[in-house]
């Protein structure tokens, strides 16, 4: 029999006797793994890959990719729970994980002037992000579908507990930094999700069952195809042109399929994809550039050879001289094989045996940074301290002749902020030119922060060039809202619904805008639009029941306050306003309950201090009213006021 048809035979016998239930013939199930529909079609469970891969497979698990993201299950909960809580000195916060039999339980909570616990706050940990090789990440997700990310790290390689990046500072986000679209991109496989609910503007929902980890096709492409091709007993060169090896691609195409993820030119303001593009779109065999446009900045006190950060691989590489003379010879599988993790006693021969495939060895120089003259990387490739995260130490691939010692590289550091003065496409050629480009990177800034020369920036451009996308549109309304520049977020947001009528987040930022300059009626008319096409939004739920609070509408606003908390439990304000309205009649237990609650929530709620104190008054409790207003004065975002009240207090006579 020609070998050519005996190993399609094998080939499908095999399916069949290790999967006897599936359908030949379609792509619901081969094999019995569903396949995806919606913004991500055609992809398998990577299971399936093993079916044919199995030793490719099995061998992956041991690769942080694969272990990039999963549930957070005690059996896998690498790290000290037992450790003694961290101290967060400029929030005045401290924080613990516990592992209990069955769960993984953050705590977060402060202590009055007796020392004792005031605003404990705990959430079950629902998922862990990274494989921990460098560091664990944890995050919970709400009743919506939306990931919060907690504010500590587990540091493997010291074995702490530290503050995750950006919560370093007095003021950070707490439990409430959201975890976008754009960040599980690099960090899990593709979820099987709505068409259409990938794109950039929409609500960051992520469904409960989420892939675990980065599986095999975020290199490959959607496995389906592949494998129903495989057991309709194609050809050989159908089968293998039904998926993507990255080894065959041109030099820039194999790149991206490593770039999409390791490149990422500064972590203070990120490049945007190109606003026709979903989140979900990219496939392995297209150039990046036509995904994603990234931005590099111009540091100040930085130059660009001495910026390093956590996730500079690719940035930091493609400066190296050996990646520039090869003309694009020299790649990341020259050095990593992605199917396989090199072992720890593997790693000085597997990676210098790439070095002197081209390079002829020098003669050894003696130095107490240098442990083994015959590692290349060690010297030539140095481990160092990232300065965006500062308690993780990385390898710096950008490939150089001489580096700074070990004690400047590795030596402890504090986190400093960049100071950005100037930023361009990181590609410029390659990318849109005149007002389009100009409207990418003022997009670009405003999703870090909200700048008014930017917001200038954009709206001039985008006038200038009656650009038809409507995603910066909308992110010029919401800076312009943010800076108060109501009736320009109005005329904007206009041109935003002529662009897409019936936008539900343009209705729902129109609305906020009306709301704002009181034109109430108009405002309930755009939020009863908007909650018709997304009647589970907490956002709009709430703002909806600002709307009805404003109007003495109680019972109306009580219920739009008791949805939106539904389904995000987390969201502070509502249960403020729920214990607002619960102490409309006369002051009750219930609005302390619902004022403590937004107290564990954001602790440095202003008017949830003001408002807890002034109930517990009204009940005769003027103990628990001193405890809350003295320590808000030492926490709150507006210490003054409570101060203020406090002294009220204490000038009353006893």
């Amino acid at each position: 029999m020609d070998n050519f048809f005996l190993k399609q035979l094998l080939l499908a016998c095999l399916c069949l006797i290790c999967l006897p239930v599936y359908s030949v013939g379609t792509l619901q199930a081969p094999l019995g793994f569903e396949v995806t529909t919606g913004a991500a079609a055609g992809y398998v469970d990577s299971k399936a890959c093993a079916v044919c891969h199995n030793e490719l497979y099995q061998s992956y698990q041991e690769v942080g990719m694969a272990n990039s993201f999963f549930p957070a299950k005690v059996e896998h909960a690498l790290a000290n729970y037992n450790a003694e809580p961290l101290y967060h000195s400029a929030s005045q916060r401290y924080y613990q994980m516990r592992k209990t039999d069955s769960e993984i339980i953050f705590k977060r909570y402060q202590k009055d002037a007796d020392g004792k616990v005031i605003n404990l706050f705990e959430q079950r940990v629902d998922w862990f992000l990274g494989s921990g090789n460098k560091v664990r990440s944890y995050l919970y997700q709400t009743e919506n579908g939306q990931l919060y990310l907690l504010p500590i790290d587990w540091y493997s390689e010291t074995g702490e507990w530290q503050m995750h990046p950006g919560f370093e500072e007095k003021d950070h986000s707490g439990v409430l930094r959201e975890v976008n679209r754009e960040c599980m991109f690099c960090h899990n496989a593709y979820p099987q999700v709505e068409q259409g609910s990938d794109i950039a503007w929409k609500p960051n929902l992520f469904p409960k069952n989420l892939p675990h980890g980065t599986g095999c096709q975020r290199c490959h492409g959607p496995g389906a195809k592949h494998i129903q091709t495989a057991l309709d007993v194609e050809p050989l060169t159908d089968i293998r042109s039904a998926i993507t090896n990255p080894a065959k691609l041109s030099n820039r195409q194999r790149d991206s399929v490593c770039l999409q993820c390791h490149l990422l030119p500064s972590g203070a303001i990120v490049g945007q994809r190109r606003f026709e593009r979903p989140i979900y779109s990219f496939r392995p065999g297209e150039f990046i550039n036509d995904y994603l446009l990234h931005v590099d900045v111009v540091d100040a006190e930085l130059p660009k050879s001495e910026r390093f950060e956590i996730n500079h691989q690719g940035y930091r590489f493609l400066q190296s001289p050996c990646y520039l003379k090869s003309e694009g010879k020299l790649t990341c599988i020259s050095c990593h094989n992605p199917h396989k993790k090199v072992t720890q006693e593997e790693r000085v021969e597997h990676f210098s045996a790439v070095c002197k495939s081209c390079h002829t060895p020098h003669q050894a120089i003696v130095s107490d940074d240098i442990k083994n003259s015959k590692d290349c990387t060690g010297c030539h490739m140095p481990k160092r301290r990232a300065q965006d995260v500062v308690h993780a130490v990385m390898t710096d691939h950008r490939i150089q002749v001489k580096s700074a010692s070990a004690r400047e590289r590795l030596a402890p550091m504090d986190k400093v902020p960049p100071k950005i003065n100037a930023l361009d496409f990181l590609l410029p050629s390659l990318s849109p030119k005149h007002a389009e480009g100009e409207i990418y990177k003022a997009v670009s800034v405003l999703q870090s922060f909200t700048s008014p020369s930017m917001v200038d920036k954009l709206q001039a451009n985008l006038l200038k060039s009656e650009f038809k996308e409507i995603t910066p549109w909308l992110v010029l309304a919401n800076a312009q809202i943010n800076l108060k520049r109501f009736q320009d977020a109005e005329k904007t947001l206009n041109r935003a619904l002529e662009i897409e009528k019936a936008n539900p987040k343009a209705l729902q930022l129109s609305a906020v805008a009306m709301l704002t300059q009181g034109k109430a009626e108009l405002a309930e008319s755009l939020f009863k639009q908007a909650l018709m096409q997304q009647p589970n939004s907490a956002d709009l739920n709430f703002n909806d029941g600002l709307l009805q609070l404003n109007n003495s509408n109680y019972k109306k606003a009580e219920k739009r306050f008791q949805k939106a908390i539904s389904q995000r439990h987390n969201l502070a304000i509502a249960w403020y306003y729920l214990g607002y309205l619960a102490n409309k009649e006369r002051p009750s237990m219930q609005a302390i309950v619902h004022f403590k609650r937004a107290l564990e929530i954001e602790p440095s709620h202003t008017r949830s201090y003001i408002a807890i104190a002034e109930t517990y008054i009204k009940l005769g409790k003027h103990e628990q009213a001193l405890r809350y207003l003295t320590h808000g004065g030492m926490v709150a975002t507006q210490p003054g006021l409570i101060l203020k009240k406090l002294k009220q207090l204490q000038s009353r006579p006893k």
